[in-house]
C-alpha cells in the first residue's frame, strides 16, 4: 500500500499516514486468533510426530499471530509508525518460515520413499538450495519493509522493488519445487510396486503428496497477488503526498488507482491471510509427521537419514 507522506505547505514532511483506509478491527482479530489457535496446534503436533523440522514453521506461525494483532493496533491509529512496522514485517516475512518447512519436507518425503532415483535434485540439495532461497527471500522483505519506515521518498522506492524483488524469486522458485514433487509423484505412480520392501507405503503416502501440492499453490497465489501489489506500488513510487493546514486539519488529495490491490484491504485477506491460514490447517490435517512416522515404524531409522549423515526425525 502506498505511504502518504504529510508535508507542510513549506515542503517540510512532518508525518505519514501508512494506510489508505482504516484496519477492520473485527478481521484483525479473526486472523490472530485463528493463527494462534493453528500454531499451538501444531506445536502439540511436534512432539509426538517428533517434527523437529516443523520449528520453522512454529516460528511463521507466531509472525502471522503478532502481525494480525499489528493490524489490531494500527486500527486506533493509522499513522502509529510502531504497529505498521510491526503488521508490514511480520505479515511480509511470517510466510518464508512457513515455506521453509515446506521445502524440508519434499527431501523426507524422497529419503523416506527410496525415491532418489527419481528426483531431480539430491534430498540434501533441495533442503540446501531452497533454505537458501528462503533467507535470501526473507532478507529481501524484510529489509525492504524495514526501510520504508524511513519516509525518504527514494528509500521507500528501494524497498518497495526490493519487496517486489524477494517475492519474485519465491514465486519462481515454488514453480520449479512442484514440478520437482510431480516428477516424483508421477515416477513412483508408475513403479511403486518396485519398492518390494515396504509395498503398501506408497499408496498409502500419495495424499500427503497432494497436500504438498495444496500448500504450494497457496504459496504460489499468494506470492503472485503480492508480488503484484508491489508492482504496482513501485510503478507509482509507492507514495503520495498530503498537506497540513496551518489550522492544523489535513488535506488528503485524491489518489489514482484506487481500485489498486495495496489499497483495498480485503485483497490482503483473501489473497494473504486466508492462503496462509489455510496452508497450516492442510498441514495440520495432512501432517508430514504422520507419514514420516509410519514410515519410521515400518522401516527403521537408518533409512531416514538424509544422506549428509543427519538423522531425520520429522
Amino acid at each position: 500500500m502506498d505511504i502518504t507522506l504529510i508535508r507542510e505547505p513549506g515542503g517540510n514532511i512532518t508525518g505519514a499516514i501508512f494506510f489508505p483506509y482504516t484496519p477492520s478491527l473485527p478481521a484483525a482479530y479473526v486472523f490472530m486468533g485463528s493463527f494462534a489457535f493453528l500454531t499451538i496446534a501444531h506445536i502439540i503436533y511436534m512432539f509426538p510426530l517428533r517434527s523437529w523440522y516443523f520449528l520453522s514453521f512454529i516460528l511463521g506461525g507466531i509472525c502471522e499471530t503478532f502481525g494480525y494483532y499489528g493490524r489490531t493496533k494500527a486500527h486506533e491509529n493509522i499513522s502509529e509508525i510502531g504497529s505498521w512496522m510491526l503488521q508490514n514485517v511480520l505479515i511480509l516475512g511470517g510466510p518464508t518460515f512457513l515455506a521453509a518447512t515446506v521445502y524440508m519436507t519434499l527431501g523426507r518425503y524422497i529419503v523416506a520413499l527410496d525415491a532418489h532415483d527419481h528426483a531431480m535434485i539430491a534430498p540434501r540439495w533441495i533442503t540446501r538450495i531452497y533454505i537458501l532461497i528462503d533467507v535470501l527471500c526473507f532478507v529481501s522483505q524484510f529489509m525492504g519493509a524495514g526501510i520504508q519506515a524511513s519516509g525518504d521518498p527514494k528509500i521507500i522506492n528501494i524497498g518497495n522493488k526490493a519487496i517486489l524483488g524477494g517475492l519474485i524469486f519465491q514465486l519462481v522458485a515454488f514453480a520449479f519445487f512442484v514440478l520437482m514433487a510431480i516428477r516424483v509423484h508421477s515416477r513412483l505412480n508408475g513403479r511403486h510396486e518396485v519398492y518390494t520392501a515396504m509395498p503398501s507405503r506408497w499408496p498409502m503416502s500419495r495424499k500427503y503428496f497432494w497436500g504438498l501440492y495444496v500448500v504450494s499453490v497457496l504459496f504460489i497465489v499468494r506470492n503472485l497477488v503480492r508480488a503484484i501489489e508491489y508492482a504496482q506500488q513501485a510503478t507509482s513510487g509507492g507514495i503520495s503526498y498530503a498537506t497540513r493546514n496551518t489550522d492544523g486539519t489535513i488535506t488528503i488529495p485524491k489518489k489514482e488507482g484506487s481500485g489498486s490491490i495495496g489499497s483495498n484491504e480485503i485483497f490482503l485477506y483473501i489473497f494473504d491471510a486466508a492462503p496462509m491460514a489455510l496452508v497450516a490447517l492442510t498441514f495440520l490435517l495432512l501432517h508430514p509427521g504422520r507419514m514420516l512416522k509410519a514410515v519410521r515404524s515400518g522401516k527403521g531409522e537408518r533409512l531416514l537419514e538424509m544422506e549428509t549423515g543427519i538423522t531425520m526425525t520429522g
